[in-house]
C-alpha cells in the first residue's frame, strides 16, 4: 500500500490484525514499487473515467469549457457500480502486455507445474470480514437505541445492553438503513426505530445536513444587534486612538532624530568679560588723517 493517511488508520491496522494480516506499505520516495497500480489507475481514468458526463479531466487546461457540475449524472452509488462492472470488463479483456486477460493470469499464478490448483486462504466468513473493514463510529447505548447519523437505531437485543458507552457501531456509507453493533467478537444488526424512513447513503446524510444548516433562519433580537453595533464602536473609537498615539510618538522620534542630526547639544557657550581698564566715561580721542 502506499502511505496515504487511510492506510495507516489505527481502525485499517485493527481490522488487518483481527484477521492475521500483516500490512506493508510502499517505500517512501520509492515510487517504482506501486507503477502497476498508478498504471492501471491511469488506463482507467483517461480511458473510461474521463469520458463520463461531468468529468473534471485531469487539469483545468484539459477540462476547457466542460461545465462538470452542470452535465453531472452519476451518483456516488451509480458511479461505484459502474466502475465495478468497468473493472470486471478489464479483468477478463486481453492484456497487452500480459498477451492474456488478467483472471487469466491470476489463475496460471496459483496452478502448480502439475496442474494442481491452489487456492489463496479462504475466509470462512466474508460477512465478518466486511464488517471489520467498514467504516466505524463509536456510540452509547440509550433506552432508544443507538442515535447516529440524525436516525435512531434498535434492535431487542439491545434491552440488556443499556448504558453501555464507547461500543463500535460499523455501516455501511451506500445504505444506512442497516448498522452493527460490535459486542465482544459478534454483531448485532440493527435497523431504523422509524420503519417510515427510507434507505439512504452517507452522501445523502451529508448533504441533508448542509441543507438544514443553510436553510436555518439567522435572527437576532433588537438587544443583541444594539450590543453589536456598540461593540463595533468600540472597536472603532480604539483604532482612532492607537492611531493618534502610534503618530505622536512617530513625531516624537522625528523631532529628536532632527535635532541630533543638526548637533544641538546642551552645554553653554560662555562669553568673555569685556576688559576692566577700559573707562568708557571718557570721550574717545579724535586723530588726524593725512591724505595722500
Amino acid at each position: 500500500m502506499d502511505n496515504a493517511r487511510e492506510f495507516k488508520s489505527p481502525k485499517l491496522e485493527g481490522a488487518c490484525s483481527i484477521h492475521g494480516i500483516t500490512p506493508k506499505w510502499r517505500p517512501i520516495g520509492r515510487k517504482h514499487y506501486g507503477g502497476h497500480i498508478e498504471r492501471l489507475i491511469g488506463t482507467m481514468m483517461t480511458s473510461h473515467v474521463q469520458f463520463l458526463p461531468g468529468t473534471t479531466m485531469s487539469n483545468v487546461i484539459a477540462r476547457g469549457k466542460i461545465e462538470s457540475e452542470k452535465d453531472a449524472v452519476l451518483t456516488i452509488s451509480e458511479f461505484t457500480k459502474w466502475f465495478a462492472g468497468e473493472v470486471e470488463i478489464y479483468n477478463y479483456k486481453e492484456h497487452s502486455a500480459l498477451r492474456c486477460p488478467p483472471s487469466e493470469m491470476w489463475e496460471k499464478s496459483f496452478t502448480s507445474p502439475t496442474g494442481l490448483i491452489t487456492q489463496p486462504t479462504i475466509i470462512t466468513d466474508p460477512f465478518k470480514f466486511r464488517l471489520d473493514f467498514m467504516p466505524e463510529k463509536r456510540r452509547q447505548i440509550h433506552p432508544v437505541g443507538v442515535k447516529l447519523f440524525l436516525r435512531k437505531y434498535w434492535s431487542p437485543e439491545l434491552k440488556n445492553l443499556i448504558g453501555m458507552r464507547n461500543v463500535v457501531i460499523k455501516y455501511d456509507p451506500y445504505a444506512l438503513y442497516t448498522v452493527w453493533a460490535r459486542v465482544g467478537k459478534e454483531y448485532i444488526e440493527l435497523h431504523f426505530s422509524d420503519l417510515t424512513h427510507e434507505d439512504f447513503s452517507y452522501e445523502e446524510y451529508l448533504i441533508e445536513g448542509a441543507t438544514k444548516r443553510l436553510s436555518k433562519p439567522r435572527t437576532m433580537r433588537p438587544g443583541t444587534v444594539l450590543i453589536r453595533d456598540k461593540n463595533e464602536e468600540i472597536v472603532e473609537e480604539a483604532k482612532k486612538t492607537t492611531k493618534k498615539s502610534k503618530k505622536n510618538e512617530q513625531a516624537i522620534k522625528a523631532y529628536a532624530k532632527h535635532t541630533l542630526n543638526q548637533h544641538f547639544g546642551s552645554q553653554k557657550i560662555s562669553i568673555g568679560n569685556p576688559s576692566s581698564d577700559i573707562d568708557f566715561s571718557k570721550a574717545p580721542d579724535i586723530y588726524e588723517i593725512e591724505d595722500e
